[in-house]
């Protein structure tokens, strides 16, 4: 789905849990391609992806997947620096917080300008929780160390 579609429209809703695509197909799918009743800017893109292909799927567009045959899948998000870090990173600390834990050591060694970047931002949505006492936040959940290079 293009980035302009709202999350929840498509039964991608914030905190909750992720919907099996089989189940998404059933309670979804004659919503979004009816062209009578859905916006058109949110119109999805479908593919029906053979042996062999690959398909690219741009930064922020919501999408998800149905095999229709016994399928191995190889996946892979790239992460880069350009385009919606910040979201990347609150991502990451909410479902992969030890991941994010080593990821962030990883950029204090071979990218600290990207650890300081990440640090301030963590930094920030911490304090803004802390602010609003929101004790269980994000960014309260990850202790990530105060690092020099970041001061």
């Amino acid at each position: 789905f293009p980035p302009c579609t709202p999350p929840e429209k498509v039964g991608m809703i914030q905190n909750q849990p992720q919907i099996p695509s089989s189940i998404w197909f059933r309670d979804y799918y004659d919503v979004v391609t009816n062209e009578k009743t859905w916006p058109a800017e949110w119109k999805p893109v479908e593919v029906l992806q053979k042996a062999g292909e690959t398909v690219f799927v741009p930064n922020g567009w919501m999408h998800l997947v149905l095999n229709l045959e016994c399928t191995v899948a190889v996946t892979h998000n790239y992460a880069s620096e350009y385009g919606p870090f910040e979201r990347m990173w609150k991502e990451v600390v909410v479902e992969e917080s030890n991941f994010a834990l080593r990821w962030y050591c990883g950029m204090k060694e071979k990218r600290p300008d990207l650890a300081c970047r990440v640090w301030k931002y963590h930094e920030r949505c911490r304090k803004e929780a802390e602010v609003n006492g929101d004790e269980n936040g994000w960014a309260c959940c990850l202790d990530i160390s105060k690092a020099s290079f970041c001061e």
